[in-house]
């Protein structure tokens, strides 16, 4: 009850807040529903189920896309909504129901546990600290990588065609990185930049 409260709190704070919500959201939330059903692990530990939640939650949202275009079926904004509506209530029954299994959880809680906690909360401070006066993300190829997300939000589909910005039909090209910032800059409406920034240092 306290998460949700909190996370209420910071999704009416300010436009932000959307993206504070929807980063650690779109990170975990639909591989700790895809774990919940393989249940592959019977003694996690605290750092390593975090891991497979976000290597199944980035892989779910690029197949999502991929059949998506292979179908013609545009994920337009309404039916991210949805999607993302669904993940959020099936976690929130996961949690609700599996509160019996977290003293299992925080009995593997020790020193190195807390030390390398205390190593994330650092990093993460530094990665914060480090973009603080950033447009967009260092380097030449962060405006390519903003094209590929402005299509993906666009179009709703994997950005194989990048007509009208360039002449490309079929691009030969990675995108998985660009369906999740463009999934979450349309669920937060934010701007590129700001989507670009933060979930890459997330990430």
């Amino acid at each position: 009850m306290t998460i949700l409260c909190c996370t209420a709190i910071a999704w009416l704070a300010s436009p932000a807040g959307h993206l504070l919500v929807l980063l650690p959201f779109l990170l975990l939330g639909p591989g700790y529903l895809i774990e919940g059903f393989l249940r592959p692990f019977s003694h996690p530990t605290p750092f390593l189920r975090p891991s497979i939640w976000i290597g199944l939650s980035l892989s779910v949202i690029a197949l999502l896309y991929e059949w998506a275009t292979a179908l013609s079926f545009a994920l337009t904004l309404p039916v991210l909504v949805l999607l993302a509506l669904t993940c959020g209530l099936g976690c929130v029954a996961r949690l609700w129901l599996g509160k019996a299994g977290q003293t299992e959880v925080r009995a593997y809680i020790g020193g190195w546990e807390l030390a390398l906690a205390a190593v994330l909360a650092f990093t993460a401070w530094t990665r914060v600290y480090e973009v603080r006066d950033l447009a967009l993300p260092n380097w030449v190829d962060s405006v390519h990588h903003a094209l590929l997300i402005r299509v993906v939000a666009e179009r709703g589909l994997a950005p194989l065609d990048l007509r009208p910005y360039l002449p490309i039909v079929e691009l030969p090209y990675h995108w998985g990185y660009h369906v999740f910032v463009a999934t979450l800059m349309r669920l937060a409406q934010a701007e590129i930049p700001a989507a670009m920034l933060w979930s890459g240092q997330a990430l």
